[in-house]
């Protein structure tokens, strides 16, 4: 079986044993994307979609499997706009759903029923899909979360009459007020990458700029102006300080994760370590005021893991 595998990041992925189970197989190839923050969208077999029926043949049966990857964010984001479209289409048909109540069997409105109430478990998964991914400053977050399964709940054991009271009265203002809360939270995702943008590009110019100044001081030490280079020393140390701790808070909102690999993200770690560790060095040999000590910890210390960083950060900024 021929696999056609579609990713913005590249992935090596094995191909399948031909007596290995087509599910199995899309099982295996998941776990390998979850490595890199991506997962399947999409997956076509032979031009069809795959069932259950397919997941339980062997591999061989088949002659080519399509596969299309994206982040977990992106797919998160993907649904928002789906959802976001049901609702305005929900309030938009209301009115003629209304008008048509009575000509409608019990099995029309069951169905009508069912179709309100994916739409709210999906709300439901969407809206815990949020806070996985995102730190959401979003007002109204939690109490629309709460809605959606107090609602879910109503839809699934109302009777008839009740139903249509359902779909106009609470269901209405529900759909309302969902679309509006997924349209802020796409608006804070946006203003969440362009502030990200922004801070990445700050911290490529400042990588630059210190990249520079360090260099300048060691020609200072190698050319016999120490004492300029220990006075223009205090502020480079204060200036690396700062700039590691910018650094290491970025595992924490997750910026690491959606925009590098997890081998990049150990380079950057080991980066990250060995710049921290300098730095005690070099601030022990201006303690000892040793010039020779302080050139060569810059030099073949700083140097080298402050320019692995520049090229880390440069090539997010060059994706971005």
């Amino acid at each position: 079986m021929k696999v056609t595998f579609s990713s913005e990041q590249p992935l090596e992925i094995e191909a399948p044993d031909p007596e290995q189970k087509l599910g199995d197989y899309i099982d295996f190839v998941n776990k390998k994307l979850s490595d890199v923050n991506r997962f399947i969208f999409s997956a076509e077999v032979d031009g069809e979609q795959i069932t259950e029926e397919r997941c339980r043949q062997k591999c061989d049966s088949f002659e080519e499997l399509k596969l299309e990857a994206r982040s977990f964010e992106e797919m998160t984001i993907d649904t928002i706009g789906r959802l976001g479209a049901y609702c305005q289409e929900y309030l938009a048909k209301l009115p003629q759903v209304i008008d048509e109540w009575k000509k409608k069997s019990d099995e029309e409105k069951n169905a009508l029923r069912r179709q309100v109430l994916e739409a709210i478990n999906l709300a439901g998964k969407v809206l815990d899909s949020i806070d996985d991914f995102l730190d959401v400053a979003v007002e109204e977050h939690d109490t629309i979360k709460s809605r959606t399964e107090k609602l879910a709940g109503q839809f699934r054991e109302a009777g008839r009459e009740e139903l249509k009271s359902l779909l106009t009265e609470q269901g209405s203002e529900y759909f309302s007020e969902l679309f509006d809360h997924l349209r802020a939270v796409l608006d804070y995702v946006d203003g969440q990458k362009d502030a990200e943008s922004d801070q990445l590009s700050r911290l490529g110019r400042q990588l630059d700029e210190l990249h520079e100044e360090l260099t300048n001081l060691i020609n200072k030490f190698q050319g016999g102006d120490i004492a300029d280079a220990y006075d223009q020393l205090t502020d480079r140390a204060t200036e690396i300080d700062e700039l590691l701790a910018v650094i290491g808070g970025l595992d924490k909102t997750g910026f690491l994760k959606r925009n590098f690999t997890p081998e990049t993200q150990d380079e950057l770690s080991q980066a990250h370590t060995e710049l921290h560790r300098g730095l005690t060095e070099l601030l022990q040999a201006v303690e000892e005021r040793d010039p020779i000590m302080v050139c060569d910890i810059l030099e073949y210390e700083f140097l080298p893991y402050l320019e692995s960083l520049q090229k880390l950060f440069g090539s997010v900024d060059e994706a971005e």
